[in-house]
């Protein structure tokens, strides 16, 4: 996926974008009440699904393949989570100045909710983390090179006391 060729070199607000644009695309065609539905696959020209081979409409209502290219757009390409089962690590790279981030995702047999809450008036932000078992996580912020980030090792539950109110500071600072 060219999305994640983007962000590997570090174009990472190309690869947001674009995966917004194809969202936003999919949900054009979702609410043509002419279309309604997710469809196999979708024309690259037009907002409406794709034509086969023998000329006839693909299929719909078909979340098959369809459906993994947006979830897997939206978790890794617009909130820029990057999971390594091998290091068990995951990767957030915080790029929205909006609360966000995601809850009960599945990863290494472990359940994670990773939330950054908006930033407060001094450009703070509260990460709540919750895990079902313990993790590695590299957390860094748009706009800082990567090398610039912080790796915690977290247990389960997240009951470590440096991360209960744990806040992230703004560009001029120098923690993350």
């Amino acid at each position: 996926m060219i999305t994640c060729g983007l962000r590997r070199y570090g174009y990472h607000e190309i690869a947001r974008d674009i995966a917004i644009r194809h969202l936003q695309a999919m949900c054009q065609v979702w609410e043509n009440p002419a279309y309604g539905s997710i469809w196999e696959c979708y024309a690259p020209d037009v907002m409406a699904p794709a034509i086969n081979d023998e000329g006839e409409t693909v299929r719909s209502d078909f979340v098959g393949w369809s459906g993994l290219g947006p979830v897997s757009m939206l978790i890794e390409s617009i909130l820029v989570f990057h999971m390594d089962a091998a290091t068990n690590t995951i990767h957030w790279r915080i790029a929205h100045h909006a609360a966000h981030g995601i809850r009960r995702l599945a990863f290494n047999g472990r359940i994670v909710d990773l939330i950054a809450s908006e930033p407060d008036g001094a450009g703070k932000r509260k990460i709540t983390i919750n895990l079902s078992d313990s993790l590695n996580l590299m957390i860094s912020l748009a706009g800082r090179s990567a090398d610039t980030g912080r790796q915690l090792t977290l247990p389960a539950g997240c009951s470590d006391p440096l991360m209960e109110g744990y806040h992230i500071m703004d560009r001029q600072s120098q923690r993350v």
